[in-house]
């Protein structure tokens, strides 16, 4: 009995022997399994996915490095165009506050005035041109070309500088009808009472 119980033993040994050799291969076996294709799938994606990530992250910085270049070209053009516009403000503002020279211009009277100064030396005179003013004397003075002379009226008080008009007689008066055209004179008979 003694060898069946050792033979028992044995074989009973023997199958647990087997059977946690296959309960362990199995459990290694679903363990790789279950675990290499996570291995695969995490391994293969990973340098897929980190080079993506180099490549958008290196458009990214150069994306952000031309904007960085155009933010400071606009910058700097800004700022020319804020100096030009502060030394176009300066410029305004000195000309606008400046003093301007004592350039007086001397007070005239006007064209009108004058010519009724100079009318009133012969009211019968015809005027030929417009006035103009001219300097006689070392003074401005309004001319005034009349059919019967000049006159120089002085533009800035009036005064007549000169008067080359001829006073009208019965010889030269021009308002007076030539001898030939005057109608007739009534004539008197002497003999009648």
């Amino acid at each position: 009995m003694r060898m069946k119980l050792l033979v028992a033993a044995s074989a009973t040994v023997f199958i647990a022997v087997i059977i946690s050799a296959v309960v362990t291969q199995l459990t290694l076996t679903s363990a790789s399994a279950a675990s290499q294709p996570a291995a695969t799938t995490t391994q293969t994606p990973v340098p897929v996915v980190d080079e993506l990530a180099k490549q958008r992250e290196a458009t990214y910085q150069a994306r952000l490095a031309q904007a960085n270049q155009t933010i400071a070209q606009s910058q700097t053009e800004l700022q020319k165009t804020q100096a030009t516009a502060a030394a176009l403000a300066q410029k305004y503002n000195d000309a606008v506050t400046s003093k301007p020279a004592a350039t007086a211009i001397p007070a005239r009277i006007v064209p009108d005035a004058a010519l009724a100064i100079a009318q009133s030396l012969d009211p019968n005179a015809r005027l030929l041109q417009d006035a103009t003013i001219v300097p006689y004397q070392n003074v401005d003075a309004y001319e005034f070309v009349f059919d019967r002379g000049t006159v120089y009226v002085a533009a800035t008080n009036g005064n007549v500088l000169a008067n080359t008009i001829v006073p009208p007689t019965a010889n030269n008066d021009p308002n007076r009808p030539p001898r030939g055209d005057r109608p007739p004179r009534p004539r008197h008979n002497r003999n009648q009472p």
